[in-house]
């Protein structure tokens, strides 16, 4: 759950730098404002990772990756960022954010989420088992 937090926190990230760095250099924002936002980004989409993982534990149930749906995993993303965008606005946010905001900021977690998702299961598909079922987990130079 941890690895795919900062998987998410990594992708995330990147994401937001090359979105805010051309608007830096047009001298938009201030680059402590670049990096604060990058790092806030990150770390809300961390636990976003982290709760999307505890819910693919939930619904995967042990099926390999290539046997689960895009949709799926781009809804469960974009499910934990709605939860996330519910429990910034009872937290406090509610009474601070325009009606602008606040459409903006439940739109920019739930993509977030469900893009981090399924860059997600785009990336583990690409990846090769080691071993299929079957096969023996002693390495054949230790007999």
């Amino acid at each position: 759950m941890v690895v795919t937090g900062l998987t998410f926190a990594v992708g995330v990230g990147l994401v937001t730098a090359l979105i805010a760095t051309p608007v830096w250099l047009l001298g938009g924002i201030s680059l402590r404002t670049l990096i604060a936002g990058v790092l806030r980004f990150s770390v809300v989409s961390c636990l976003i990772g982290v709760g999307f993982s505890g819910l693919l534990a939930l619904t995967a149930r042990g099926r390999p990756f290539d046997r689960l749906s895009l949709p799926l995993f781009a809804a469960l993303g974009a499910g934990v960022g709605f939860l996330y965008f519910l429990f910034m606005g009872f937290m406090g946010a509610f009474g601070v954010w325009s009606l602008a905001s606040a459409i903006t900021n439940l739109v920019l977690v739930t993509v977030a989420g469900g893009g981090s998702a399924t860059a997600i299961l785009l990336v583990a598909r690409r990846g090769r088992p080691q071993l299929k079922a079957g096969d023996d987990l002693q390495d054949p130079d230790d007999t």
